[in-house]
């Protein structure tokens, strides 16, 4: 059975939620989409959100750790549902 793009992201959605901050090594990848669809669900039709706050708001609101907001941005950037604007490696600020 293959899932499609939209399936897939929402089994990854309902597996972050599910985990709900529980640490399991096997699931890496899916927690990384799972992040990027819980922000990308509770960022749509926001517009832009400073960097720095939205940093705080995604650890605090959706439990997303800050030293992990980079990867998850960068997911979303690579499907294409933000663009992200980098100085060297470090990220400096998003739009949608």
């Amino acid at each position: 059975m293959s899932l499609s793009q939209k399936e897939t992201a929402e089994y990854a959605f309902d597996l972050q939620v599910g985990l709900n901050g529980t640490d399991v090594p096997e699931f890496d990848a899916a927690r990384l989409l799972g992040n990027a669809a819980v922000l990308a669900v509770n960022l749509r039709g926001l517009g832009e959100v400073e960097y720095s706050t939205l940093r705080l708001a995604a650890a605090h609101h959706f439990g997303i750790r800050s030293e992990a907001i980079d990867s998850v941005l960068r997911a979303m950037a690579d499907l294409e549902l933000i663009r992200i604007i980098t100085s060297g490696s470090s990220i400096k600020d998003y739009y949608s």
